[in-house]
This record gives C-alpha cells, sequence and structure tokens, in this order.
C-alpha cells in the first residue's frame, strides 16, 4: 500500500523561526543546519526540510500504523534539492 503525505510551508514563517535556536535545535540535526546555513539564503532550504519531514509522517500515519519518530532524526529522509 501507497501513502502520500503533503505538507505546504510558507518561508516566511521560518524567517523568524530560523532565528529560535529552540526550533531549530528540536527539528535539524547540526549537519542539517550546516548545509542549510552554507547557502546564501538559509530559509527555503530550512522550510523545504520541515515539510519533507512533516510529509513523511503524515503518510506513515496513514497506513494505519503508529508513527513514534525524532523530528531531528528525521533527517535519514534525503532530499534532492
Amino acid at each position: 500500500m501507497f501513502s502520500i503525505g503533503i505538507d505546504i510551508v510558507e518561508n516566511e514563517n521560518f524567517n523568524e523561526l530560523s532565528r529560535k535556536k529552540s526550533f531549530l535545535e528540536k527539528y535539524y540535526s547540526k549537519e542539517e543546519l550546516d548545509y542549510c546555513y552554507s547557502k546564501s539564503n538559509a530559509i527555503p532550504y530550512l522550510a523545504a526540510r520541515f515539510a519533507i519531514k512533516e510529509a513523511a509522517i503524515k503518510a506513515m500515519g496513514q497506513r494505519g500504523e503508529d508513527v513514534f519518530y525524532s523530528a531531528k532524526n528525521a533527517s535519514s529522509i534525503k532530499s534532492h534539492w
């Protein structure tokens, strides 16, 4: 069975969130933060990674499975952006 998860985020929301250390430490690994902040504008990269993680969680939940996850450790989901 295949499931689809969708999540849409606005880059503007991440402008403010990107300044909150507690948010960043909760949802991103050090490697992800290093990668995102190596770009001239980290916001779209942070937003995309957050949306990917949320969509994956939604897709797994639709299969009727109990989903236990660490928001930070969901970084093993690779993106090609």
